[in-house]
């Protein structure tokens, strides 16, 4: 159950975007939210600075209450139970740390363009490769026009995508949403590769069979696409006509190898929320 939600806020415009989402969303669901911020002094520890370490912490210290104040405050205008923390840490390790005893983290990603940590904000990013639990990332740039109502899951069925399947479905049935689930075929350009590719739709229509399984074993009304071409690209095409994106991970290392080249590429250039899945 999604009755659990860690809003991380900076105080920055993005991360007020994502708090923003947060609330609707928690009380859509009916739950409660915990609101964290974080104070970190390693950015200033330096040769000959530590002297002035006392009063830097005071400022942030003061500043990040001031953070917590806000984000109390529109939670409250939302009718939202919120409990608010306030740590000395990294950003990163305190959002994951306290995310252990949520079922949801929501964050906000800067969207600046260039390299991968700075497209998410290296917040964002970390989270992404660190966390434990589901992460809702929002662009900085979001329109929010209530609870989504629609879902985009895209399926190859690895046990990954299973995992994405089974808390969408969980998600979406709370939400009262409805999902589509979404197969994509590479393309092939030799006679081996055509037989694999025949593997690969086979394997396709099996995963979306499963999901739709799964989808009416849950109550969820489902639909299901298979499309032919680069899957990452076809996702990002037609994840601008759902609300939310659903991606699963990899587990199994770092970087893009943790998160799956798929799901990297997406997670970094979709412009709607996407819901990241951990196996």
């Amino acid at each position: 159950m999604f009755k659990s939600l860690l809003l991380p806020t900076d105080g920055s415009p993005a991360a007020e975007v994502a708090v923003r989402y947060g609330l609707d969303l928690a009380k859509a669901l009916g739950g409660r939210v915990t609101l964290l911020t974080a104070v970190d002094l390693s950015p200033y520890v330096l040769d000959g600075g530590e002297g002035y370490l006392p009063e830097l912490l005071e400022e942030l210290t003061a500043e990040a209450r001031d953070t917590l104040e806000r984000a109390k405050a529109l939670a409250a205008q939302a009718g939202v139970e919120a409990e608010a923390k306030l740590v000395q840490d990294r950003a990163v390790g305190s959002i994951c740390r306290e995310a252990a005893g949520h079922d949801l983290i929501v964050l906000g990603s800067h969207g600046r363009g260039g390299l991968v940590g700075l497209i998410l904000g290296s917040v964002a990013w970390g989270v992404v490769r660190q966390g434990k639990v589901p992460l809702l990332l929002v662009r900085p740039d979001h329109q929010w026009t209530g609870a989504p109502r629609s879902f985009l899951l895209p399926v190859d069925g690895s046990p990954p995508s299973v995992r994405a399947v089974d808390r969408g479905l969980e998600l979406a049935k709370a939400l009262g949403a409805e999902v589509t689930f979404l197969h994509v075929l590479p393309p092939a350009h030799t006679r081996a590769r055509t037989r694999w590719q025949e593997a690969v739709r086979e394997t396709g229509r099996k995963a979306l069979e499963a999901a739709m399984a799964a989808a009416t074993a849950a109550g969820v009304p489902a639909h299901t696409r298979q499309e032919d071409g680069q899957p990452a690209d076809v996702i990002l095409q037609r994840s601008g006509d759902y609300d939310l994106l659903v991606m699963g991970t990899h587990g199994r290392g770092v970087s893009e190898l943790w998160l799956g080249s798929v799901t990297q590429h997406v997670v970094v250039q979709a412009s709607h929320p996407v819901l990241v899945v951990r196996p």
